[in-house]
């Protein structure tokens, strides 16, 4: 294999697992957050956001810990810049949810919302302190998604070297057998004519 065809093989090789890499990272990509309390409440939690069902939809996973046992909480989604600083209206109203008996509770939510969408801007859950969306916030989840990176641009191509033109004894290959050896008796003969030429001079001199 020529030097050149080892160099756009490899340059292929490359290119395409770049692309294998990029896309397995993306198929699993799941945001995680966390869950604080809002207004000395104590009650925190967890969650994460991935890829829905279908591409117009995403999944959301959150659990919340701290909540008296028993009680119900209504779940909403906002936009905004933080916790304390919310749109006035919610982007979305989920549903209720309840305790358990150690004062945890856990949903799995279905946002009408493609996941490649998330990046775009912050988003926050909200977990209120009665089954009322308008009532006290008690838990906020704030979500921030990165986007995805851009892929590194394709390697330069190397266009090939133009066919060697001439008799085939100038377009004799120079690193061949042929080659070197004409290489080597050349530099014999400057050698011995230099020689030569030196061993006259000294001889001259002495006389």
């Amino acid at each position: 294999m020529s030097a050149i065809l080892r160099m756009f093989t490899a340059a292929a090789t490359a290119a395409v697992s770049g692309l294998t890499i990029s896309t397995a990272v993306l198929a699993q990509a799941v945001v995680a957050f966390a869950i604080v309390a809002l207004g000395g409440s104590g009650v925190t939690g967890s969650g994460t956001v991935g890829a829905g069902a279908t591409d117009t939809e995403s999944t959301m996973n959150a659990q919340w810990q701290g909540l008296q046992p028993g009680s119900v909480h209504m779940a909403t989604q906002y936009h905004g810049t933080s916790c304390a600083d919310r749109d006035a209206a919610p982007e979305y109203v989920f549903t209720t949810v309840t305790a358990d008996s150690q004062g945890k509770a856990a949903a799995v939510l279905t946002v009408k919302k493609p996941f490649k969408n998330w990046p775009n801007r912050p988003h926050f859950l909200i977990l209120h302190a009665t089954e009322s969306a308008s009532s006290v916030p008690i838990a906020c989840g704030t979500i921030i998604a990165q986007a995805a990176p851009t892929p590194p641009p394709a390697p330069a191509t190397v266009a090939p070297a133009p066919p060697r033109t001439g008799s085939g004894q100038e377009s004799r290959d120079a690193t061949g057998p042929g080659g070197a050896a004409m290489a080597a008796w050349a530099g014999v003969a400057m050698a011995v004519g230099l020689g030569g030429t030196l061993t006259y001079a000294v001889v001259r001199r002495r006389r």
